[in-house]
């Protein structure tokens, strides 16, 4: 426990943090982070974000009609965001597989294929190629789809066992 501690005075450099503590027993860790402090204001070159990070969906046994949901890519730097999309499942479509600017692009997971009761998954994935003095940047994103599966009892479902127990009070 502790105050939050906040610096806006840091001078221009590298500074390394560092963060001790000791518990009641007297036992002791610490942790450490370095953080530069530039005054170049210039933002970043193109920067490829995306959001977000997982899909999955769940449709119920003998389903055939896709479900959709929304990837919004982005940019958090400066300049022309040049990026390519690719999935390594069957079973999902994308709207839009190349682009030269922030996008949202509509995922569409396809069950009419998939056998019931499976459950797949597989990587969606962003590339960004290298451009000037912007390196190759690369987003992978977790995709699921189950069918006829129900992820809290993937062994389905099983009646719980009531057992009596007899009760004898004592005096």
């Amino acid at each position: 426990t502790g105050e939050q501690i906040s610096a806006q005075d840091l001078a221009i450099g590298t500074h390394v943090i560092t963060l001790a503590a000791t518990n009641a027993n007297g036992l002791s860790a610490s942790a450490s982070i370095t953080v530069v402090v530039d005054d170049d204001t210039d933002l970043l070159g193109p920067t490829l974000t995306a959001g977000p990070l997982s899909f999955n969906w769940s449709v119920s046994t003998g389903a055939t009609t896709p479900v959709t949901d929304v990837l919004h890519i982005g940019n958090a730097g400066d300049g022309a965001l040049d990026w390519t999309a690719s999935t390594d499942v069957p079973w999902l479509q994308l709207s839009v597989i190349t682009g030269t600017d922030e996008a949202d692009v509509t995922l569409t997971a396809d069950p009419s294929s998939v056998a019931n009761g499976a459950a797949l998954s597989g990587t969606l994935t962003l590339s960004m190629p290298a451009a000037g003095d912007v390196t190759t940047q690369t987003i992978e994103i977790y995709v699921s789809l189950a069918k006829g599966f129900d992820a809290l009892h993937p062994l389905g479902y099983i009646e719980p066992k009531r057992v009596r127990v007899p009760f004898v009070r004592g005096k």
